[in-house]
C-alpha cells in the first residue's frame, strides 16, 4: 500500500495502514448510521399504513356481505364497529363498492401511499 512504511522484503500491512482502514470504516459508519434509522422508521409507516388498509378493505367486505342492498360504497361511519381506525393513518374512502381506489398514508413526511386495486390487492399509489 503506501510503500514509504515499508522496509524492504517486508509483506503485510503497516500499522499506519490499519489505522487509516479503520479510520475509513468509521467514518462511514457514522455518515450511514442517521440514514438507516430514517429509512427503518420509513418501512415501519409505511407497514402500518399497508395493515390498516388492509383492515379497512376487510371491515368493508364483511359490511357489504352482511348489508348488500343498502349501499353500494363503505364508509368509515358504516363500519367503526368493526374498523378502529389509528389517528396516525390517513385513509380516503373511495366510495366505490369494491373499496378499489382507496388510499392510506402515514401522517409523516415523505411515507408511500398505498391503494386497494382490483381484487382486493393493496399496491403502492401510482399516479
Amino acid at each position: 500500500m503506501l510503500k514509504i512504511f515499508r522496509k524492504k522484503g517486508q509483506k503485510g500491512f503497516t500499522l499506519v495502514e490499519v489505522m487509516i482502514i479503520i479510520c475509513v470504516i468509521i467514518l462511514g459508519a457514522i455518515l450511514i448510521a442517521p440514514r438507516y434509522e430514517i429509512y427503518r422508521a420509513r418501512a415501519s409507516y409505511d407497514r402500518q399504513a399497508k395493515a390498516e388498509l388492509e383492515s379497512y378493505y376487510t371491515a368493508c367486505q364483511a359490511y357489504l356481505a352482511d348489508k348488500p342492498t343498502l349501499q353500494k360504497a363503505c364508509t368509515l361511519a358504516q363500519i367503526s364497529g368493526k374498523f378502529v381506525k389509528s389517528p396516525q393513518v390517513n385513509i380516503v374512502p373511495a366510495g366505490d363498492s369494491s373499496c378499489r381506489g382507496t388510499t392510506s398514508q402515514y401522517s409523516a413526511p415523505n411515507t408511500q401511499i398505498f391503494t386497494i386495486q382490483r381484487g382486493g390487492d393493496i399496491a403502492p399509489h401510482s399516479y
